[in-house]
């Protein structure tokens, strides 16, 4: 069958597929290591709070209180995040992988049909072709058979008159 760029297509989905695959795949790392991070950062603080830090009567010790505050604080923030990349991103992400793909695979499917189709058409437009051929080689052979008879003047009209009805008969059954 003559190409018509159905396998280049095929080829161009599927590594459109697997980049958006890809950039899920990050996607789920970044929000794994927002995560960790938030975690490790909430595990330190935890190590290093103390109530009683915060009302001390030594800035440097109500500073590093702040800070441990803060850093906690920076914790939630990785978490919120994390969480608005699962949720808005991620997800979607996925969502957008299902739908594609099962749209590819519906169209890969109607594809495969369509390519089917074209080459059953083809092969059955070679057999006509094949068949025009060999009934237009036929004509010609009895049409000249009959001129060649019309001029000999050694033919009888019987056999004229046979190679007439050949001639219709080849005509008719092409």
């Amino acid at each position: 069958p003559p190409q018509d760029g159905y396998e280049h297509a095929c080829a161009h989905t599927e590594h459109g597929n697997e980049f958006v695959k890809k950039a899920a795949s990050f996607v789920e790392k970044l929000i794994h290591v927002e995560q960790n991070y938030a975690k490790e950062l909430r595990k330190l603080c935890k190590q290093y709070k103390r109530k009683d830090e915060e009302t001390s009567k030594y800035s440097s010790v109500r500073c590093f209180a702040k800070l441990v505050t803060e850093t906690n604080d920076l914790a939630g923030q990785r978490e919120l995040v994390a969480e608005y990349w699962q949720a808005e991103v991620l997800d979607q992400m996925k969502v957008v992988i299902k739908d594609i793909t099962a749209e590819r695979k519906t169209h890969m499917i109607e594809g495969a049909k369509r390519i089917n189709e074209l080459k059953l058409t083809m092969d059955q437009l070679d057999k006509a072709k094949k068949h025009y051929e060999r009934a237009s080689e036929e004509a010609e052979n009895a049409q000249n058979a009959l001129e060649k008879a019309d001029n000999d003047p050694n033919s009888t009209k019987a056999k004229i008159d046979k190679l007439t009805q050949v001639l219709i008969f080849v005509h008719v059954s092409s």
